[in-house]
Order: structure tokens, then C-alpha cells, then sequence
């Protein structure tokens, strides 16, 4: 028998950093943890392959780890953390699963092992929504060399979206051993008196900007690493200062690459490498996007970093906040608290006796040593997954039109609809039986720039085992109006940001499996900015010219009804008020 944490997936962001987060802190901490709705925030809820390849390594590190029984889609589980042993470890994630997110989970326990342990892993080097292997090799691992006597990365191959492929090969010498210590208080009271807290607030004077693209071997007869760098050396000539972006082309299963820029910041004169303030911004090489446009989107959103007064991005925020759980009293401003970020705290703080502030209107955030304030229960190895339990309602014999309602049994409830079981009398007196959904109400976008082009998403939705091009748009939020959720969905799930929302009314979706009324909008006058999505989401963002994509209509290649209907509406709606 042992205590057990509970966790709630849907918590803040609902999306698969709270698992990742969780399995870390719980092999640090060694306390269990049974965790209910994961990814309820995400269309395609539940544990995906990533989460799935994390848990298995861990089991395989720490071969003592025990959970109940997990697979493709699983809701909720829990898991029982063992010691992690050293030694010499393959992992393969398969195809482009993401090695950055498969770390999230099992860098940091790995960090305190007895001795050294060499990790090689398979998959995919970057991609979307994710910081890359590379980020993880220039940005954050040098401010991790605190904790350990040698962090080394290598990148031995590439892999990028669809194939993957690439490998990595991570060795760590760890300067502090978790079984030597009691427990978690123990190890992070001897970490605080001999390593650096992390004191990230300002950022000194910017000394230089380094970069590296990375892309398959078959795009060198293009030049696009020439181009990128071509482009964004000309982006930063007005700050004087010194910039050296190195190129490399590499055999790989499928075409792709990254651009990755970031600046190195000195503090009272002296750069220390293991020390020093790092802000970077990085975009994919992919089809339809050109080198040129890729380089100068970097620099711009770098130099709109330097300009925020941050001292670290908010990719490394999120990563560093359970690194600062270890070093109490360390703080950092960002330039901009996330979701991500703020569900990260939540976690950390259930697991580890340390606490955080966190100022939203200063983008600054803290540790601070804290207890435990998480109310725990028992959890047995042997335990069966929990059944749901059907909930009665409250309405009996209720007259609805001609129809009589019986009785309603609420048989699921969830974050996007619920379930309900509902026995009636219908005109004729007959007695049956409708089992339906109800779905929270919602926003659908439709994107139109100066050049007539739509902006659509394309998304892989499970129930039909396939890729869908569709609407962006969402559910609303308890108190949002319908042009706030608009405003938000566009912002998070396409990084889209409009100053113009033409409303075109509403649609009842599908009223034979329940009620559920979304409503459309025109968004005009764009610009773009970085999304909010998951990092584990595989949503792309489409730009289409508006003729095009009637034509896709046309042709079955778009066949969602809501998107078809909404581009023939907008159709006629602007061409009636020309």
C-alpha cells in the first residue's frame, strides 16, 4: 500500500505536458499518482503513442515501476514510480513521435540516477508545436549542467514529419544520486547549497545571435540553408552585433528541416556558458513556405523577444519550471505565462515540497519551499480501473412538445458533452428509448486575408481514422461570449490574430444525435503570431485561395458539411455586399 496523488486532466491546458510532467515528478518524488480525463482538452483525448513509449521507458529504467493497464486512447490509469537504475538504453518512438516531448518525462529522473546512463533514442528530431532536439542542445541542456558532472547530446541522424527516423544519442553523468537521500526534501536541501539557483530576470547585454538550419539532403540544390541564413543575417544588420548561423544538409527518410536563431546575453561583462541568459525562436522548413520568408519570420520574432525585456522564452519556461522545483528560490521572466506553464506549476506542486509565485502582470515567476497541501488516498497495485457511474436526473415525467420524458440518466460526463440515456412517451403513447449527447455550444472561423486566401486546418480525427480540412473554431468557455471564443480559437489554435468578425449566423449540427449549435464568423484584417496549440496536437494550418478551395469543395477532397457549407455561405455574403 501506498499514498497516491490524484490529478485531473483536464486541468489548465488539458493536453499531454500535464502526463509528461506528472510521470517525471513522480519518478523524482517517488510517490504515485492516479490521473482521471487525460487530454480532455484535446479533440483526440487520452494517451497517445508518445505518452504510451514514455511509460514503457520508464517502466525499463526503473524496472520496479508498476500501473494498471494503459493503452492507445486510455482516459485514466495510475502508476507506481520505482528507482531508476543506470546503465546503457534504446528507445525507439517510432516514426516522427517527438524525442524532445519523450524527454519532458524521462530527462529528469535520468539526472539523479546511481551513475551513468546513456539514452539512444529513435524518432522524430523536430516538428510541429514541440522544441527541437536542437533547442534542447543549445537552449536548455547547458543551463542543466548544474545538476550533473556531464549532459551531453548528439544528433546522429534526422527525422522529420512524416517518416522520421532520426536518433540521438544523450549521455549523463549525474552529480547527485536520488537513492542516497531519504527523500525529495533531502535531495533538494544538499542540491540548493551547492548548485546555482536559477536567477533569470533580466537579460544583460545582448553580445550575439547564433543560428543553425538543419534540413534533408535533397533541398541543397535549392540553397535553402544559404537563403535562410542570407535572410535572417540581413534582419538583424541595424543591432551591430556579431551573427553566425551555421548550415548543414543531412540524409533523411523525408523532406523537412528547422531554422532554430537564439541570442547569447552577458551579465556584468562575463558570458558563462552554464549560466547565461538564452532567447530563441525557430520555425520548420516545410512545402508552400519560402526560405526568405523563413529567415526574416525567425529574426523578427527573436528581435520581438529581445524588445519584451524577457530573459527567458516561454518554451524554456515551461521546461525549467520542474528544474526550479529543485532549486527553491530561483526566478525567471518570460514573455509570456502560459498555459502550459501555469499546468506545469499545478503538478509540481503536488509532488514537491516547493511552491511557486507566479505574476502574470510581470510575466515573473518564483520558487519557494512549500509543503504539501494535496489531500491523498490509498491506492492498492491490485486496484481495477474505476467504472463510471450512471447519474440520475432530477427531471421525471417532464412534457416536452407532444412527447413525455420518463426518465434521464446522465451515463458520461465530460469536458466537451455528456451522454445521457433518456426512456420517453411519444405522441402516439408508444414507450422507447433515445440515447443522445449533449455538446457544448461552439465557434467555427473562417479566415480571409487581402489576397482572398482562407485559412483552414487540416487535423487528424480518429472516429473517422483519417485526416479532416476544416473550420477553426472550439467550444465555448463558461462566461465567454461567442465573439470572445472567436477571438480566442483563432488565436490559439492558429496563431491568427484579426481585428475585423463578420458573424454569419448558426447552425444546429446533426440534431438526431443531440443538441449542439455552433456559431460562424468572417475574420478579416490578420496577423499572425505563435499558436497555443499542445505540443502533441497534429493540426496544420492551411492557406488556400478562396477559389481553390471551393473547387476542393467541388471535389470531395474537402467533405466537412460545416466547412462546405460556411465557404459557399461566406461566398455569397461577400459577394452580395461588394
Amino acid at each position: 500500500m501506498a499514498q497516491m496523488i490524484e490529478l485531473d486532466g483536464s486541468f489548465g491546458e488539458g493536453g499531454g505536458a500535464l502526463v509528461r510532467t506528472a510521470l517525471a515528478s513522480s519518478m523524482l518524488s517517488q510517490k504515485p499518482f492516479k490521473i482521471k480525463n487525460i487530454r480532455s482538452g484535446r479533440p483526440k483525448t487520452g494517451l497517445k503513442a508518445q505518452h504510451l513509449e514514455a511509460i514503457k521507458a520508464l517502466k525499463q529504467l526503473a524496472p520496479t515501476t508498476k500501473t494498471s493497464p494503459i493503452e492507445l486512447g486510455t482516459t485514466e490509469f495510475w502508476f507506481h514510480p520505482g528507482q531508476i537504475k543506470s546503465g546503457q538504453y534504446t528507445f525507439d518512438i517510432k516514426t516522427a513521435g517527438s524525442i524532445s516531448l519523450f524527454l519532458q518525462a524521462v530527462l529528469p529522473p535520468c539526472l539523479f540516477a546511481p551513475s551513468k546512463v546513456t539514452l539512444t533514442i529513435k524518432g522524430g528530431t523536430c516538428g510541429k508545436w514541440q522544441a527541437s532536439v536542437d533547442y534542447l542542445q543549445s537552449i536548455l541542456l547547458p543551463n542543466l549542467q548544474r545538476f550533473a558532472n556531464k549532459l551531453t547530446l548528439s544528433v546522429t541522424k534526422r527525422g522529420y514529419y512524416p517518416k522520421g527516423g532520426g536518433e540521438i544519442v544523450l549521455e549523463i553523468t549525474p552529480k547527485f544520486k536520488l537513492k542516497e537521500f531519504s527523500d525529495i526534501q533531502s535531495l533538494i536541501s544538499k542540491i540548493s547549497t551547492g548548485v546555482r539557483k536559477f536567477d533569470f530576470t533580466s537579460q544583460g547585454k545582448l553580445e550575439y545571435v547564433k543560428g543553425f538550419v538543419n534540413s534533408s539532403r535533397n533541398l541543397s540544390d535549392v540553397e535553402v540553408a544559404r537563403r535562410v541564413e542570407a535572410a535572417a543575417t540581413t534582419s538583424f544588420r541595424n543591432l551591430r552585433i556579431p551573427v553566425s548561423i551555421d548550415k548543414g544538409y543531412f540524409p533523411a527518410l523525408s523532406t523537412g528541416g528547422e531554422f532554430l536563431l537564439w541570442t547569447v546575453h552577458s551579465k556584468n561583462g562575463d558570458i558563462n556558458p552554464t549560466n547565461c541568459i538564452r532567447l530563441a525562436s525557430s520555425m520548420l522548413i516545410e512545402k508552400g513556405v519560402s526560405s526568405e520568408e523563413i529567415g526574416q519570420g525567425v529574426a523578427k520574432k527573436l528581435k520581438q523577444l529581445i524588445d519584451s525585456g524577457a530573459a527567458v522564452d516561454h518554451y524554456l519556461a515551461d521546461q525549467l519550471l520542474i528544474y526550479m522545483a529543485l532549486l527553491p528560490n530561483s526566478s525567471i521572466v518570460t514573455n509570456d505565462i502560459t498555459k502550459h506553464s501555469t499546468t506545469n506549476v499545478h503538478v509540481l506542486e503536488q509532488f514537491l515540497r516547493t511552491s511557486f509565485v507566479v505574476n502574470e502582470k510581470n510575466n515573473r515567476i518564483t520558487s519557494k519551499k512549500g509543503t504539501l497541501k494535496v489531500q491523498q488516498t490509498t491506492l492498492s497495485l491490485v486496484q481495477n480501473e474505476p467504472k463510471m457511474t450512471k447519474v440520475p436526473s432530477e427531471t421525471k415525467g417532464v412534457k416536452i412538445g407532444n412527447w413525455t420524458q420518463v426518465s434521464s440518466e446522465k451515463i458520461h460526463s465530460g469536458k466537451i458533452f455528456d451522454t445521457y440515456f433518456d426512456e420517453v412517451i411519444n405522441p402516439n403513447g408508444n414507450k422507447g428509448e433515445y440515447t443522445y449527447i449533449k455538446v457544448m455550444d461552439g465557434v467555427c472561423i473562417l479566415p480571409i486575408d487581402k489576397e482572398n486566401n482562407v485559412y483552414l486546418i487540416k487535423e487528424y480525427r480518429y472516429p473517422i481514422q483519417d485526416y479532416n480540412i476544416e473550420l477553426i473554431g472550439g467550444g465555448l468557455e463558461k462566461g465567454e461570449s461567442k465573439l470572445e471564443a472567436a477571438k480566442r480559437e483563432l488565436q490559439e489554435e492558429a496563431g491568427i490574430v484579426a481585428t475585423e468578425f463578420i458573424e454569419l449566423g448558426s447552425l444546429e449540427i446533426d440534431p438526431s444525435t443531440g443538441p449542439h449549435v455552433d456559431s460562424y464568423f468572417i475574420a478579416k484584417n490578420l496577423s499572425f503570431r505563435e499558436d497555443n496549440q499542445d505540443d502533441d496536437e497534429e493540426i496544420e494550418l492551411l492557406k488556400i485561395p478562396f477559389d481553390q478551395a471551393i473547387e476542393w469543395c467541388m471535389n470531395g477532397k474537402i467533405n466537412n458539411v460545416e466547412t462546405i457549407a460556411i465557404l459557399f455561405k461566406a461566398r455569397e455574403f461577400l459577394k452580395n455586399s461588394q
